[in-house]
C-alpha cells in the first residue's frame, strides 16, 4: 500500500508525570497526532512486543519507575521489529554524559524538561518528517529491481534538492542492508549540498526549520548566480570486502570535528545530528578530509 504522506505519525508516550502528559496530550492532540500513553517501561515493552506495527515514534521519559527509560531504549533497539522506531528521549537530566548515553543507545532526538509546547511540536514534527522520508525512500528501494551485486563502481553528480533524494534512493539499493545506510547517505549528501555548496549555516537552518520555510530557502539559493554550476560528486566503489562511498562538495569545508559526536548543546535542536548518527550507526567507518568538503564512508561486506 502506498504511503500516505498526509497521515500523522502514531506516537507512544511513556511517561508517569501528569503535568508532562497534560502538555504532550494537549499539544500533540491539537496537531492531529494519534497518541497512546503508558506509565511504565514494562507495560510499554509488553505493548510494543505484541503490537510492533502500531507505532511510529516513541516519546520516552528517561526516569521511570522500575525499568528506566535508557534500559527500555536499549531493549527496543535490540528487537528486530522495533529497532527502526524513532525514539525521542525526554529527561530532566541536563548533564552532557546523560544526554550522550541516550543518543548513543539509539535516541534520535532529545527533549530536556521542562520543555514548552513549541519545542515539543518542533521536535515531533521533525521526527515525523524524517520518518515519512525514510519510508518513501525504502518503499521505492523495495519496489525496484535489486541491483546490489551488479554495480562495482559509479559516479553521481547532484545539483539540487530533488537530486539529493534520487541519488540516495539509487545508492541505497547498492548496499547489502539498505535500511542501515539510507539515513546516512541522505544526510551526508544533503549536508554537502546545503551547507557545503549553498553555504547554509547551522543556526540559519534552525530558524528556517522552525518557520517551515527551509526547502524554500534551499531552492532560492540554488538559483543564485554564485551557485549556478555547483554540484556534489558521489563516487561508489565496491570490492570483495567493502563498499566505499566518497562524497565531495565544492564548498570551503566546515568544522567537521564538532559534528562527529553528539553535542549536548545542540542535541535538543530540530536538526544537526545527521553527521554523528551517520558515523555511529550507518557506516562501519567514516572519515572527513580537511577542510571538511570531502567525506569517505565504508561498509564492510560480511562473508
Amino acid at each position: 500500500m502506498p504511503i500516505d504522506v498526509s497521515e500523522k505519525a502514531r506516537i507512544l508516550v511513556i511517561d508517569d508525570e501528569p503535568l508532562n502528559l497534560e502538555i504532550i496530550m494537549h499539544t500533540l492532540g491539537r496537531a492531529g497526532y494519534d497518541i497512546k500513553c503508558l506509565g511504565d517501561a514494562e507495560q510499554a515493552l509488553y505493548t510494543l512486543h505484541n503490537n510492533p506495527e502500531d507505532f511510529d515514534i516513541i516519546l520516552l521519559d528517561r526516569q521511570l519507575p522500575g525499568m528506566d527509560g535508557l534500559e527500555l531504549l536499549k531493549r527496543i533497539k535490540k528487537h528486530d521489529k522495533l529497532k527502526n522506531l524513532l525514539v525521542i528521549m525526554q529527561t530532566a537530566l541536563g548533564e552532557k554524559k546523560q544526554i550522550e548515553d541516550g543518543i548513543n543507545s539509539g535516541a534520535f532526538y532529545y527533549l530536556t524538561k521542562p520543555f514548552d509546547s513549541s519545542q515539543l511540536l518542533s521536535i515531533v514534527e521533525s521526527a515525523s518528517t524524517h520518518l515519512i522520508q525514510e519510508k518513501l525512500r525504502l518503499e521505492i528501494v523495495k519496489k525496484s529491481s535489486m541491483i546490489y551485486g551488479l554495480v562495482e563502481t559509479c559516479n553521481l553528480i547532484v545539483r539540487n534538492l530533488e537530486e539529493v533524494d534520487k541519488a540516495t534512493t539509487f545508492l541505497t539499493n547498492l548496499f547489502p542492508d539498505p535500511e542501515k545506510v539510507s539515513f546516512g547517505i541522505h544526510e551526508l549528501i544533503l549536508n554537502a549540498h546545503e551547507h557545503g555548496n549553498l553555504d547554509l549555516g547551522f543556526f540559519k537552518k534552525n530558524d528556517l526549520k522552525s518557520e517551515d520555510v527551509w526547502q524554500d530557502e534551499i531552492k532560492r539559493r540554488e538559483k543564485l548566480p554564485e551557485n549556478q554550476g555547483k554540484f556534489v560528486k558521489v563516487n561508489y566503489i565496491k570490492t570483495t570486502d567493502k563498499i566505499t562511498l566518497v562524497i565531495e562538495d565544492q564548498g570551503s569545508g566546515f568544522d567537521f570535528a564538532s559534528y562527529l559526536s553528539f553535542n549536548a548543546d545542540r542535541v535538543t535542536e530540530n536538526h544537526g545530528r545527521g553527521v554523528a548518527i551517520s558515523k555511529s550507526t550507518c557506516f562501519d567507518e567514516m572519515e572527513y578530509t580537511p577542510p571538511g568538503n570531502k567525506v569517505t564512508c565504508t561498509v564492510l561486506i560480511k562473508k
